[in-house]
Parts: structure tokens; sequence; C-alpha cells
């Protein structure tokens, strides 16, 4: 999985816009249902495509790290007490891992805000098309305003985001960070 979402993540953010206008293309085309929700080369569905390849990374990342970071102690305790695979996953390791799973959605959701940006060129009407027409228009009242918007918008997903994030830590974790 880390090698798929390392690739996704190394194609640069206009090419792979690009990459998908052709499948999306045909979809849109091909499959009657995705025509009539409006998937095609332009528009929405690529925008919403290669930004939701983008976060996995981070997703995915921090998914594992959090995984990983339930002690084994933890786990044979659960399992001693006869729990099986999936109620240690679901009672034991997810509960643990949560804070820091959570902190990889936090990434990713500020990431993508900012990678939004991207649907200008592609006519997905996202606050990108103030910056770059702002930015080919000379007129830097327009890119203020989605660049401002956007930074606003990120620092208060960010903080709402991290405010969530820190209700899914358990208390006692949380004494332990601010100890640091």
């Amino acid at each position: 999985m880390f090698r798929v979402a390392n690739v996704f993540q190394t194609i640069p953010g206009l090419a792979m816009v690009g990459l998908l206008f052709a499948p999306l293309s045909w979809l849109g085309t091909n499959v009657p249902l995705l025509g009539r929700l409006g998937v095609g080369g332009l528009g929405w569905a690529p925008v919403i495509t290669a930004l939701t390849l983008y976060a996995l990374l981070a997703v995915v990342r921090n998914t594992y790290a959090g995984l990983a970071s339930v002690p084994d102690s933890v786990v044979e305790a659960g399992l001693g007490m006869g729990m099986t695979e999936g109620q240690v996953m679901r009672s034991v390791r997810l509960p643990l891992a949560l804070p820091v799973i959570f902190g990889g959605i936090r990434i990713s959701a500020v990431q993508t805000l900012g990678n939004a940006t991207l649907g200008a060129f592609v006519a997905a009407g996202t606050l990108g098309l103030f910056v770059f027409g702002g930015l080919s228009q000379q007129a830097m009242d327009l890119v203020l305003l989605g660049s401002i918007t956007l930074v606003a918008l990120a620092l208060g997903l960010d903080a709402a985001l991290r405010t969530a994030q820190r209700l899914v830590t358990p208390r006692h974790a949380r004494r332990t960070e601010a100890v640091r």
C-alpha cells in the first residue's frame, strides 16, 4: 500500500488531473449513471479523484504507525482475556492508535484544501479561480482574496481537527503529551 500511495504522491498535481482526463471521460460517456452524476474529464470528478489519491499517503502512513505503536503487552493482554483478533482490533488497537490515525487525517485534510486550487484548471470552480485568474490578469486583489480565504480556511480546518484529535486522545495520553 505504501508503494501505491508513494507513486500517487510523486505525480505532479496537474499531471494527475491530466492522467485522469481520459479514463473519467470514458466512464462518464459509457456508464450512464456516472454520466448523469457529472463524471467526466473536466469538472469536479478529476479534482476529487486526484485529491483523494494525494490524501492517501498521510492517512496510510499514520494508520500503520498508530497500529504499530500499540504495545505488544496490551495486545497480548486482550488475547489472554479471550478476545478474538477482531475484538482486539476494535477494542484495543484502534482506540489506542486513533490519535495517530486522526493526525494523518488532519494532515491530509489541510493538504487537500490547499491542493484544491488545482480545480481552477479543470472548471471545478474552486478558490483557485481567484488566485490563478488574478495572476493571469495581474489583479493582486483577486490573488489576495483567494489566498487569504484559503489560508483562513486551512487554519480553521486545522484548528477544528486538532481539537477533535485532542478529544479522541485518551486523558492519560494527553497528560503525558502536555508534560513533553
